[in-house]
């Protein structure tokens, strides 16, 4: 309200853009029916199809549980179960239920509860896509505007995570109207929103890619004055287009040819996982690994969503981003490591199949744009394990998604294993990729400080595993199916920094000698 301030009315849209706000005017007390701790407006859209905002606001700070019941009283699904500060938070239900399963369309019920408090509303899901503009039925009285004459001049602000701000003042709001309005995508924003999809979430291992995080680590020049001669590197390790200044991560690359550093093309290392990954495989506040009942179920819809295109865009965008910058030759690790159980995208506990049908679709929707993008399919040493769910094969081959959507085979492989283990994990993927007619590579390799793996084989400094790798990498096939594309010592983080290694680094530079020109 442009005469009051203190007047603000807010809502969300949902993910058609479609939103309804309620102003409200003057009010008697007498009509104060419910008590005003708690705000629970009515859904919008209402009717819906296919997702819809359901909205609350708390007075007072409270652990409060949203969920979804079907007209039985049966509980459909949880919402929002965790504790809140006073203010206004919102959810979006896109009609599913606990395990992914879309619901058909019918009543259903939403409450909110505090355990003190209970509000529960209405709302109809129903076939087709309809919009009727409706009034909201609010809960919350404003008791500065009781009894008050309130003008008709509202400042009307639109903001979003990947939109520039919309403002329109001197709006005169006189009675119920239908208010369409277009805003302007902010390119910058929607390019780093769809590049965290490629990221490990914030929280798990840091948030990549990240501008503090990528200038926090060795740059080019600064690696190659640490070793004290001049080398060729590539953008590779949580390359990350939408930061300008990100000049790349230190990088080795080797040629199985010639045995010398060259340029390859950029590669991202991640998974391209929906915005919110680690919502969609949490369960009331609780975040689940892939080695328990509700973790594989919460994976498999996850997947069945992917799958079903709802994240198309961002796929999309991503594609469009690196054509734009004639990076058509990029090189995804799609879904990396997937045999570590406490990865979003684990492939363990019976849920390989639905990995495949969502690893397929990602390839199917990018390369329709980007036709030359290159897929890896990478994954660590314990994807030797064989699959309980597949017996007699292993997790790797089973959650293998085929021929026409993988076009590099790849491992990963560190120093916290014996020789012999990495052995048999090397001789594995070497072994996949000549059997598929793959190129072979080794996203990362490195050493691993003994504080976080007290068991490891092998020195806190280990030069005899930067032999061995060496070795094994120049002894690999020369001709097509398992020749080795290019390898990366993981120089990311500082617990494989190879200069904390002194006898490792002086091996390191001696194997890897003078670049060509």
């Amino acid at each position: 309200d442009e005469n009051d301030s203190s007047r603000k009315f807010s809502s969300y849209t949902n993910d058609a853009g479609k939103y309804s706000i309620q102003i409200t005017t003057s009010v008697q007390d007498d009509q104060i029916l419910i008590p005003n701790e708690i705000t629970l407006t009515q859904n919008y859209p209402n009717p819906f199809n296919p997702s819809t905002v359901i909205s609350w606001e708390l007075f007072n700070a409270a652990h409060i549980d949203v969920s979804v019941y079907n007209i039985l009283g049966q509980k459909v699904k949880t919402l929002y179960n965790r504790f809140q500060s006073s203010g206004f938070d919102h959810v979006v239900w896109d009609a599913t239920d606990d395990v992914g399963n879309v619901v058909p369309a019918g009543i259903y019920f939403y409450s909110l509860n505090t355990g003190e408090i209970k509000i529960v509303k209405k709302m109809v899901r129903i076939d087709g896509d309809v919009w009727k503009t409706m009034k909201t039925s609010n809960t919350k009285i404003n008791h500065s505007a009781l009894n008050k004459q309130v003008s008709d001049q509202y400042l009307l602000r639109i903001t979003g995570n990947d939109i520039k701000t919309f403002e329109k003042q001197h709006l005169e709001i006189t009675h119920h109207m239908v208010l369409d309005i277009s805003v302007t995508r902010n390119d910058e924003n929607l390019s780093n929103a769809a590049y965290e999809l490629l990221g490990i979430y914030p929280g798990f291992g840091g948030a990549w890619p990240d501008p503090d995080v990528c200038e926090g680590v060795d740059n080019f020049m600064n690696f190659e004055e640490r070793l004290g001669r001049k080398m060729t590197y590539v953008d590779l390790n949580f390359g990350d287009w939408s930061w300008p200044d990100f000049e790349g991560s230190a990088a080795s690359i080797i040629n199985s040819t010639n045995g010398f550093v060259r340029t390859l093309p950029e590669v991202v290392p991640c998974f391209i996982t929906p915005l919110g990954v680690r919502e969609l495989i949490t369960q009331n506040g609780a975040y689940y690994d892939a080695d328990n009942e509700m973790g594989v179920k919460l994976r498999k819809a996850m997947f069945t969503q992917i799958a079903d295109g709802k994240y198309d865009r961002y796929y999309k965008k991503i594609a469009s981003d690196l054509q734009l910058r004639a990076a058509g030759h990029a090189v995804i690790r799609l879904g990396h490591e997937f045999d570590l159980i406490y990865y979003p995208w684990s492939v363990v506990g019976g849920n390989h199949e639905e990995y495949k049908n969502a690893f397929r679709h990602i390839v199917s929707v990018m390369k329709e744009i980007l036709p030359e993008l290159q897929i890896c399919y990478n994954w660590t040493g314990e994807g030797n394990n064989i699959n309980p769910d597949d017996p007699g094969n292993t997790i790797a081959e089973s959650a293998y998604p085929g021929d026409e959507f993988v076009d590099i085979i790849g491992v990963d492989v560190y120093d916290s294993r014996t020789w012999a283990e990495n052995l048999i994990d090397l001789n594995h993927a070497r072994d996949m990729a000549v059997m598929h007619q793959k190129p072979l590579a080794i996203p990362e390799w490195g050493l691993w400080h003994n504080h976080l793996y007290p068991g490891k084989s092998g020195d806190e400094d280990n030069p005899l595993f930067i032999q061995n790798m060496v070795d094994y990498m120049n002894a690999l096939p020369r001709s097509e199916g398992g020749e080795l594309l290019f390898h990366c010592y993981f120089q990311q983080l500082p617990d494989h920094d190879i200069f904390t290694f002194p006898k490792s680094k002086e091996v390191f530079i001696t194997l890897f000698g003078k670049p060509h020109d």
